[in-house]
């Protein structure tokens, strides 16, 4: 079983600062074999190694922000799959503010 709540934040970047204090950021894609898609949202490739490290018959509760699984792209083809391939049991949408988060967020389980 997987319980989790991901951390929050924007895509995944790397910033490098040169000796003149120049910033350069260069956006972070994750590829891996195991993942439906590939992508730089961070909240998209957590839920793709949640499901990637279920048991047969496993089963996960995770909290994601609210647009998260209702994005096009990536998002919908991940979103298409999870319906498809697991047994998507409950999408719960919390308002912002609930669990002191300033995010609006959404629950999901997978029996």
């Amino acid at each position: 079983m997987v319980l989790t709540n991901p951390p929050f934040g924007k895509k995944s970047s790397i910033t490098v600062i040169g000796e003149g204090g120049d910033e350069q950021r260069e956006t972070l894609i994750i590829v891996r074999d195991d993942f439906w898609a590939t992508t730089s949202n961070k909240h998209l490739n957590f839920v793709q190694h949640v499901r990637s490290i279920l048991k047969i018959d496993g089963r996960a509760a995770v909290v994601v922000p609210d647009n998260v699984l209702f994005e096009g792209g990536a998002g919908e083809l991940i979103r298409r799959r999870l319906l498809h391939d697991c047994d998507v049991h409950t999408l719960l949408r919390q308002l912002t503010g609930y669990s002191n988060s300033a995010v609006a967020t959404a629950k999901y389980t997978i029996n």
